[in-house]
């Protein structure tokens, strides 16, 4: 993983959790050295790869000041990390795909952000579980995860936001401009260029991951998302081939 400023990430161990059994107290109480393997989390994890993996390390602040910053999971579908508070108590954040929005300890459109502090000159020791699983969209194919500023995600926040209303904006008006014509020459055609229209208008916000941010209320949605890809790809097809075979009359012309 990268470092952000003077954060950096030392030593990554890796433990392979094969059948799922382990919780946190049972990990965190196995020697170290004994049980975990001192690995690189760029290796390329196995076709048939266990679903749930744990990984140990430290993080340390080397500056004279506090830093925040992020720890982003960017593939994994359920991600704890634990952490120890300053008054000894153990800390767990969760996050990931398909973890429900409302329980993401950083909910921010799809990302699998865990927002973590540092004391000036101290070091602290974190545990991670990462869990994978097989009606995922996407099975990680390795263990690594990147470390990011607050500002890296403010600028990206800004910038996706930014493009998601640019482009819904264009389509809003289209559909607006489309409407009006509708009502003024009652041509049923349009009606087809309209639901076309009301596709696209949904599609920016989906593509940047934001559709799992509006609909977050709903638990069960973080597990269904990945599936209005396919819903939006069909749609937008067939509401294409009618506009096009009703308003152009294509088949006349052919």
């Amino acid at each position: 993983s990268p470092v952000t400023g003077n954060v950096g990430v030392q030593k990554i161990y890796i433990l392979v959790d094969s059948a799922g059994a382990y919780d946190m107290e049972t990990v965190r109480q196995m020697p170290l050295r004994e049980t975990f393997s001192l690995r690189s989390p760029a290796e390329i994890l196995p076709t048939q790869a266990p679903l749930t993996y744990w990984m140990a390390f430290r993080m340390a602040n080397s500056s004279d000041s506090l830093r925040k910053y992020f720890l982003d999971f960017e593939w994994w579908p359920y991600v704890d990390v634990y952490g120890t508070a300053s008054d000894g108590r153990t800390v767990r954040h969760t996050t990931g795909h398909l973890a429900p929005f409302r329980q993401r300890v950083y909910p921010l459109a799809n990302r699998n952000l865990v927002p973590l502090e540092l004391p000036p000159g101290e070091a602290v020791d974190y545990l991670v579980k990462l869990t994978s699983d097989r009606s995922a969209r996407a099975i990680p194919v390795d263990l690594q995860f990147q470390v990011r500023s607050p500002e890296a995600i403010r600028s990206w926040e800004l910038n996706m936001t930014g493009l998601v209303m640019f482009f819904t904006g264009i389509f809003l008006v289209m559909f607006f401009y489309h409407l009006f014509v509708y009502f003024s020459t009652r041509d049923a055609d349009y009606l087809f260029y309209l639901l076309f229209l009301f596709v696209l208008i949904n599609i920016p916000a989906h593509n940047f991951g934001y559709s799992v941010q509006y609909l977050g209320a709903f638990d069960g949605f973080s597990a269904f998302v990945h599936k209005l890809d396919v819903i939006f790809s069909f749609a937008l097809g067939i509401t294409m081939l009618i506009f096009a075979n009703v308003f152009f009359k294509t088949r006349e012309r052919t």
